[in-house]
């Protein structure tokens, strides 16, 4: 099994109030953004290594990372356009609040037998959609068919890797094996 880290989300703040339509009518940064106060308040900058969405109060998250480190440096690559527009922004902390993550078991699971032997943890309900929804230790997993089960909510990356292990252990017993007559 191989756990896959599939987005990091921050949050942070700037310490200062920014002028938001200043940043986005600058044509000279090559970055991608949007802006449209009249759909959604912040501006959506596409940096390197994550989305940033900055508001006028200073508060900004990141997500789009796929790795803790890219973070970091979507943070700088904010920090520096700030400053290029005499923004003083102090180096404040980057508070890392989500990390998603999946694997593959490589193999079909049976879903209505998963749900039945963990009734507690599990809801299956095939019209509604077509995944397991399993409760973990206050993580939700969706585990779907194909082997292929997705997980949110984790604060860091070795809690997702424990946490997934142990969803792995619990799925197991219900892999379908291959049938050779067809």
């Amino acid at each position: 099994m191989h756990i896959r880290v599939t987005n990091v989300c921050f949050k942070g703040h700037t310490n200062c109030l920014i002028n938001i339509k200043q940043i986005f009518d600058f044509e000279n940064d090559d970055l991608r953004k949007k802006y449209e106060p009249k759909k959604f308040p912040g501006m959506i900058i596409h940096f390197k290594y994550g989305t940033c969405l900055l508001f006028k109060s200073g508060y900004y998250s990141i997500a789009g990372c796929k790795m803790v480190e890219d973070g970091v440096k979507a943070q700088v690559e904010l920090f520096d356009l700030l400053r290029y527009h005499d923004y003083e922004v102090n180096n404040v902390e980057l508070k890392l609040t989500n990390v998603c993550g999946s694997f593959d078991c490589e193999k079909q699971i049976n879903l209505v037998k998963l749900a039945l032997a963990h009734r507690n943890q599990a809801s299956y309900d095939l019209e509604l959609f077509p995944a397991v929804k399993f409760t973990l230790d206050k993580h939700i997993f969706t585990v779907h068919s194909t082997g292929k089960v997705f997980v949110t909510g984790m604060k860091s990356v070795p809690e997702l890797n424990s946490i997934c292990t142990k969803m792995y252990n619990i799925i197991s017993p219900y892999f379908v094996e291959a049938n050779m007559n067809n």
